[in-house]
């Protein structure tokens, strides 16, 4: 999301969050039971000067938050 405030991001994933819980998926016949994501988010420059770094901040933040319970987002530290 370039250009967006870290504000936005993690609004925007809070959205794709609910989105995700709130799906009905039929496979088979058969409705498959609730799915959810975790979201890891970081910014730029406040997690990091380089793009690289932003990424990693965000990929070490989507960890945190599936070791946190999953189905959440969670702001690089």
């Amino acid at each position: 999301m370039p250009s967006a405030s870290l504000e936005s991001a993690c609004q925007r994933a809070e959205q794709l969050c609910e989105g995700v819980r709130a799906l009905t998926v039929e496979y088979k016949n058969e409705v498959l039971n609730l799915m959810t994501i975790s979201v890891g988010v970081a910014a730029f420059p406040n997690h990091g000067e380089k793009w690289e770094v932003v990424l990693q901040a965000a990929d070490v933040a989507l960890y945190q938050a599936k070791n946190g319970g999953r189905d959440r987002v969670t702001v690089a530290g």
